[in-house]
Order: C-alpha cells, then sequence, then structure tokens
C-alpha cells in the first residue's frame, strides 16, 4: 500500500473545512429562522421559559458586550441597520410621529428638559471640539439663518425672544462674568486685524452718526455717559490713571503749537459766548425785575401802599431824630430841590431859545412861558386866556397882581 505524506493529509483536511463552512454558510439562514421559530414557539408555551431565556439572553449579551471588538462591530452593524431601515419612505413617517411624541412627552417635564439640556450642550460641545464638524456646521446654520431672516415676521419674533434670553442670562452674575470675557477676547481677537478693525470703525461712526441725528437720543446719551462717567470716577482707584492720562494728553497738545492756537482761539470763542450768555441773562433779569416793578407799581392800589408805608417810614424815622437832626434834615432837603431846579435850568439853557412870537418879535425858552392866565379886559365884560411872557422868578413872585392887572385884547 503506497505511504500517504502529510501535507496530503493537511490538503484533505483544509478541504473537508471548507467544504463544511459552505455547507454551513448555505444553512445558516435555514438554521437561524428554524431556532428562532423553536425559540418563539418555546416562549409562547411556557413563560417561565420565555423568562429564563431573556435572562440568559441579557446576561449573554452583557459577557458579550464587555469585549470593545464586540461593541465596536455590533454599533457599525445597527448603523448600517438603521440607515437601512431609514431609506424606505414608508418607516421614517411613523418614526417622526414616534419620536416627536417621545420628545413632547420628555420636554413637559422640566428636570427632564434641563438634563437633556445640559446633556445636549456638552454633546454639541464634544462634536464641535473636531475642527471637521465646525465648517458643515457654520455653512447649514448661515443657510438656515438666511431663510429665517427672509421673513421680516419670524425676524423680529427672532429679535425678541433672544432680548428676553439675554436678558435672563444676564440676570446671574456669573453669566455677565463669562459673557464679559467672551466678548473682550472675541474683540481682541478681531481687533488684531488691521483690515476687520477698519471696516467696523466704518461701520461704527456710521450707526453714531444716525443715532446722534435724533436729538432726543443724543440727549439721553449724554446723560447716560454723564452717570456711567459719575459712577465710574466715584472709584478711588480710576480717578489717579485718569489724572495721569489727562495731564499727559494736555501736555502733548499744549507742546504742539497749532493745537494749542487752535485750541485758545477755541477757548477765546467759549469765553466770549459764555460773557454773551451772562450779559443777556443778567439784562433779561433787570428787564424782568422793572418789568415786575412796572406792574406792580400800575396799580393804583399797590402805589397807594407804598407811599403809605413809605410816609410812615420817614415819620417814623423822623420821630427818632433830635431837633438839630430835623434841622439838618430840612437844610437838605432845601439844598437838593434848589440842586433840582438849577440842574433843570441849565438843562433848558442848554437847548437855547426855540419859542417865537409875533407879539415882540423874539425868541424865548420854553421855560420863561407860562400858559392860560385868566385876565379881565378894561370893561369887565369878557374873559380872554392869554399867555404871559416873562422869566419863571417874576412871573411866580408877581403871580398874585394877576388879578390886579388891567391887560387888553391887543397885549
Amino acid at each position: 500500500m503506497p505511504r500517504v505524506s502529510s501535507l496530503s493529509q493537511e490538503q484533505r483536511r483544509q478541504a473537508a473545512v471548507r467544504r463544511s463552512r459552505s455547507q454551513y454558510a448555505q444553512n445558516a439562514s435555514e438554521i437561524r429562522t428554524r431556532n428562532a421559530q423553536h425559540i418563539a414557539l418555546a416562549r409562547a408555551s411556557n413563560l417561565e421559559v420565555a423568562e429564563v431565556a431573556r435572562s440568559q439572553n441579557s446576561a449573554a449579551r452583557s459577557q458579550r458586550r464587555r469585549s470593545e471588538r464586540i461593541r465596536a462591530s455590533e454599533r457599525l452593524r445597527n448603523t448600517a441597520n438603521r440607515a437601512t431601515w431609514r431609506s424606505i419612505e414608508e418607516n421614517r413617517g411613523p418614526e417622526r410621529a414616534r419620536d416627536a411624541a417621545a420628545h413632547s412627552s420628555a420636554r413637559s417635564n422640566s428636570e427632564d428638559r434641563r438634563r437633556h439640556q445640559v446633556q445636549n450642550t456638552a454633546d454639541h460641545a464634544t462634536w464641535r471640539s473636531i475642527e471637521a464638524n465646525r465648517g458643515p456646521e457654520r455653512v447649514r446654520d448661515a443657510a438656515a439663518r438666511a431663510i429665517v431672516g427672509s421673513d421680516s415676521e419670524e425676524r423680529r419674533r427672532e429679535q425678541s425672544r433672544n432680548t428676553a434670553d439675554h436678558a435672563t442670562c444676564r440676570s446671574t452674575e456669573e453669566n455677565r462674568g463669562t459673557e464679559r470675557a467672551r466678548d473682550a477676547a472675541a474683540h481682541a481677537r478681531v481687533r488684531s486685524n488691521s483690515e476687520e478693525r477698519r471696516r467696523q470703525q466704518v461701520q461704527n461712526t456710521a450707526a453714531h452718526a444716525i443715532t446722534r441725528s435724533d436729538s432726543e437720543e443724543r440727549r439721553r446719551q449724554q446723560v447716560q455717559n454723564t452717570a456711567d462717567h459719575a459712577t465710574w470716577r466715584s472709584i478711588d482707584e480710576n480717578r489717579g490713571p485718569e489724572r495721569v492720562r489727562d495731564a499727559a494728553a494736555h501736555r502733548i497738545t499744549r507742546n504742539n503749537p497749532i493745537a494749542r492756537t487752535q485750541q485758545q482761539r477755541t477757548n477765546t470763542v467759549h469765553h466770549r459766548e459764555t460773557r454773551l450768555q451772562r450779559r443777556l441773562r443778567e439784562q433779561q433779569i433787570q428787564e424782568m425785575a422793572e418789568e415786575r416793578l412796572l406792574t406792580y407799581r400800575s396799580n393804583s392800589q399797590n402805589r397807594q401802599a407804598e407811599s403809605s408805608r413809605q410816609s410812615q417810614r420817614n415819620i417814623a424815622a423822623t420821630a427818632q431824630l433830635s431837633e438839630d437832626e430835623r434841622e439838618d434834615q430840612r437844610k437838605r432837603q432845601r439844598r437838593r430841590s434848589r440842586a433840582t431846579a438849577r440842574e433843570q435850568y441849565l438843562r433848558n439853557i442848554k437847548d437855547g431859545p426855540t419859542k417865537f412870537y409875533t407879539c415882540c418879535g423874539g425868541t424865548w425858552l420854553p421855560s420863561q412861558l407860562c400858559d392860560t392866565w385868566l385876565a379881565l379886559s378894561s370893561t369887565g365884560s369878557t374873559t380872554y386866556p392869554l399867555t404871559v411872557i416873562g422869566s419863571i422868578k417874576w412871573v411866580l413872585k408877581k403871580r398874585y397882581l394877576s388879578s390886579q392887572m388891567n391887560l387888553t385884547e391887543k397885549l
């Protein structure tokens, strides 16, 4: 009998293994189906067997999933099976309805809602830590925002919601500190780019010009800035650096002759306007006081009351004087009367003689004329209003002779 080599035996063994594997692959689906039917019939006929089988399956699955390789392969298989299942349109509709109902039920509980929010935020932060994920997300968010922003009503509603959410977030001091740090970092990053900084300056200038064009908004902003600056200066640590900074800026400005000249000119104009406003204000106050005085004195009752009060004051002041002081007061009054008459006489003399009369052909001063003297004619039957020409002193001294003077009509 010929001898069989070991290599031929190994080849025969491998051929037998290949045949058994191919036969098992052909019968695998039938075996799985037959096993599943047998298990289903056994479980349906005996609940205890079903419970034991579930426990055994759970234990076996837990034991099997301890291996990382098995878990990874199971995740890949489940992902592929789910993708295949969702590729059918009839499966996606019920799944969406079921997911919406489950989500609504979960959102109705505030505790579950907060827990999901925290979990989703953490998952999103982990997902965004990968640079490859952020790019597509930005593109998708920009497209969705453009679609939402095209609707004015939706845009206003979103703005209101964002404002309310931001106010709620800023009500916590911890959130405000985090937001300030984040805004400061973002602002520093933007300002580091010269092109972006120039574009932002142009944008801020245009927005500020639009805001300043409204007088009411400008006054409100001035009041707010004044209050903020006063609050900021109430801290001693802020006033010192501000003084140093202002002194340095003032020194730099004063060292520039052009800026110094311009500042002097500005200060001069400002000082002139201030002085003019002060004079106008003083003049206005004086005019108001005079107007009030004239209004007050235009009332006869007020004048009479004031005269009575002044008379009482004069009487009281005179009663307190001695005889010598009263005599001195009378002398001062006589001197004042003579001085007043003399000033009036000299003032009239300066005007010169301007009155011309045909009776004598001469010119006379207005102060030398006394009007409306009543004199009797020689017959005594009629009375004539005559104009007597003569000096004031003569008229005053000779006035008592008017009834004895025999004046005729030819006079």
